[in-house]
């Protein structure tokens, strides 16, 4: 079976600046609380000649929408900063909960035109994993669901 993909390369927020929510679909206020994206989600990357790929994948089904909406073209730029020269391409992956984003000239001439180690394209998952969310204030994120896991054993 192979999963649609739909491309927005000009993707803008709603909502918050940051594209989060705080209420209820019946419009009660929930209190909310910021989360790294890893406690949400999980990354790869890769590079192909000048341009990276991310793919931001969620953990639970559930979480898809929540990344839908936080993770946005616009953050994604400014968290990776003067690195991205070139244009953003956010795909939506929703039949596997999935976003994934081709940055392009981001590697300075490629992987084996540069010295900049940091900036490799299996490198730039780890910094995405570092973008904070916002998810209500009951959410149990992966690490103490692990660490609460471990301690009933």
């Amino acid at each position: 079976m192979r999963a649609a993909a739909r491309v927005s390369p000009q993707q803008s927020s709603s909502g918050n600046a940051d594209g989060a929510g705080g209420a209820t679909s019946e419009g009660e206020s929930v209190d909310m609380k910021q989360v790294a994206l890893r406690e949400v989600a999980h990354c790869r990357s890769g590079e192909k000649g000048n341009h990276s790929n991310v793919s931001v994948i969620a953990y639970e089904e559930r979480d898809y929408p929540l990344l839908e909406r936080q993770i946005t073209v616009e953050r994604v730029r400014a968290l990776y900063g003067p690195i991205t020269r070139g244009r953003i391409l956010r795909y939506e992956v929703p039949a596997v909960g999935a976003l994934n984003f081709v940055l392009e000239d981001v590697l300075e001439g490629g992987r084996s035109r540069t010295l900049a180690f940091d900036e490799s394209g299996k490198a730039l998952s780890s910094l995405m994993l570092t973008l904070l969310v916002e998810v209500d204030d009951g959410y149990v994120g992966r690490a103490k669901a692990l660490a609460t896991a471990r301690s009933d054993t």
